[in-house]
C-alpha cells in the first residue's frame, strides 16, 4: 500500500491563542493493496479525532480534519504521521501561526 496526502503541506491562517482553526486533509491510498491504516498521530498543537483501524482499498480516502488549537504565540510546526503496518510514516506537514 502506499498512502498520498492531499495537500502534503497545510497551511492555517493566523490564529489567536486558544482559539482554533481548522483544514481537511485527504489520505488516499495511491498503491495496488489495500492499506490497513492502525494509527494517526499528529504532533506540536495541531489534533485531529478519527481514530480506531481503517481499510484503504486501492483509490480510496478518507478526509482528516486537523484542527489548529496553540496554546502560544508563535510559530508552530509538526507533521501527521500514519501507521500502515511498517510503523509511523510521515505524510503530511502543519504549519501555523498564532498571536
Amino acid at each position: 500500500p502506499q498512502i498520498t496526502a492531499y495537500p502534503d503541506t497545510l497551511i492555517f491562517p493566523p490564529t489567536a491563542v486558544g482559539q482554533e482553526a481548522q483544514k481537511t486533509v485527504i489520505l488516499k491510498n495511491t498503491g495496488s493493496l489495500t492499506a490497513h491504516i492502525r494509527q494517526y498521530e499528529m504532533d506540536g498543537p495541531f489534533h485531529q479525532t478519527n481514530s480506531g483501524n481503517t481499510h484503504l482499498a486501492p483509490d480510496e480516502y478518507i478526509q482528516l480534519t486537523v484542527t489548529y488549537k496553540p496554546t502560544s504565540a508563535g510559530n508552530h510546526t509538526g507533521s501527521i504521521q500514519v501507521d500502515i503496518g511498517e510503523g509511523l510514516g510521515q505524510f503530511a506537514i502543519l504549519q501555523g501561526i498564532a498571536f
